[in-house]
């Protein structure tokens, strides 16, 4: 035992908190200046990518019934889509870095359960986007187009709400994620 009563295994070195806070820090900035090259860089390729994602979304069979009431709130889709596309391209980097900032104050059993979780999460977490945007989310626009048809209504959808509707659920799906992460993380290393 140290002098401060704290637990200092042989190959521990001791180092103040706030070169800890430094190399968080560091790495937060990187990450936050690589979403931000991303998204420049993605920007340049958002509409083909956003041309794919509304032909998979449109609950009709042309293109017809899809509309552009608000031409502005486009460019916000187009932003926001590319930030997404970023932080999800960006998140397997993010893990890989908090593992490694965490990993020498945890035990070699910590640290082969923080590995596992973080692949299976990350795994999981991909796998229920995918299944939300290629299948769920598609297939309930489709349903709400048959009621209408049944009903004899002409439909018309706008494109900004379809992907509204869609960002909105990924946008919950990631807080819940980095939530759920966070405190099953924290569970498990008895942080609390």
């Amino acid at each position: 035992l140290s002098s401060s009563g704290n637990l200092q295994l042989e190959g521990d070195s001791n180092l103040p908190v706030q070169v800890h806070l430094d190399t968080l820090t560091q790495k937060a900035t990187l990450g936050f200046v690589l979403v931000t090259v991303l998204t420049f860089g993605i920007m340049t390729i958002i509409d083909q990518i956003l041309e794919v994602v509304l032909h998979h979304l449109n609950p009709c069979a042309s293109s017809d019934c899809l509309t552009l009431y608000e031409p502005a709130s486009w460019s916000v889709i187009r932003w926001l889509s590319a930030v997404f596309i970023s932080i999800l391209a960006i998140l397997p980097f993010a893990m890989i870095s908090m593992f490694r900032f965490a990993k020498p104050g945890l035990t070699h059993h910590e640290q082969f359960m923080m590995k596992r979780w973080m692949i299976s999460s990350a795994t999981l977490g991909y796998l229920t986007l995918i299944a939300l945007f290629y299948f769920f989310i598609p297939k309930t626009y489709e349903i709400g187009d048959s009621i209408h048809s049944e009903m004899g209504l002409t439909a018309q959808y706008d494109a900004v709400a379809l992907f509204i509707l869609a960002l909105s659920v990924f946008w919950g799906l990631l807080i819940m994620y980095v939530l759920a992460f966070a405190t099953i993380t924290a569970g498990a290393l008895g942080l609390i």
